[in-house]
C-alpha cells in the first residue's frame, strides 16, 4: 500500500519539477538620481592652473638652488678676506667672474617667472645654477691648497 503512494508522490514531484519556468517579466529601469543625492564633485584645476603650479615650483627649486649657490659665494668671499695677500688678486677675480655668473642667473629665474617659454629656460638655469655651483666648489678647493 506504500508503495504506490510512494510512486504517485514521486511523479508529482517530478511533474512540478518539469513545469516550464518562465523568466521573472523584466522590471522598468530606474531614472538616474538626480540633485543632492549624488555627491559633489572635487574642484577641478584647469590647465592654466596646473602650468601655474608648475612654473612656481620650478622656479622655487631654481631659486632654492641659487640661494645654495649664494652660500657658497659668501663662504668664498670671506675666505678671500682671511687669504695671504699675494693670492686674493686671483681669488677676487675668480670670485667676481662666479658673481657676475650668480647675478646672470638671478635675472633669468625672473625671466622664467614672466615666460610663456618657461619650461626651456628652467632647464637652461638649472644646468647653469649646477655648473656655477661647481665652478664654486672647484674654486674653494683650489684656493684652500
Amino acid at each position: 500500500m506504500n508503495k504506490p503512494l510512494i510512486a504517485v508522490s514521486l511523479l508529482a514531484l517530478i511533474a512540478v519539477g518539469c513545469e516550464e519556468k518562465k523568466p521573472a517579466a523584466p522590471t522598468a529601469p530606474t531614472a538616474p538620481k538626480t540633485g543632492a543625492s549624488l555627491p559633489a564633485l572635487p574642484d577641478t584645476k584647469t590647465t592654466a592652473d596646473i602650468t601655474a603650479d608648475a612654473k612656481e615650483k620650478t622656479a622655487a627649486a631654481l631659486s632654492a638652488s641659487l640661494d645654495a649657490a649664494k652660500a657658497q659665494l659668501d663662504d668664498l668671499g670671506t675666505r678671500i678676506k682671511a687669504a695671504a695677500e699675494d693670492k686674493k688678486p686671483a681669488m677676487q677675480a675668480a670670485w667676481n667672474s662666479l658673481k657676475e655668473q650668480y647675478d646672470g642667473l638671478t635675472t633669468k629665474l625672473a625671466e622664467i617667472k614672466n615666460s610663456p617659454k618657461w619650461q626651456e629656460m628652467a632647464s637652461e638655469a638649472r644646468t647653469k645654477v649646477d655648473a656655477l655651483k661647481t665652478s664654486i666648489a672647484d674654486t674653494v678647493a683650489k684656493w684652500a691648497k
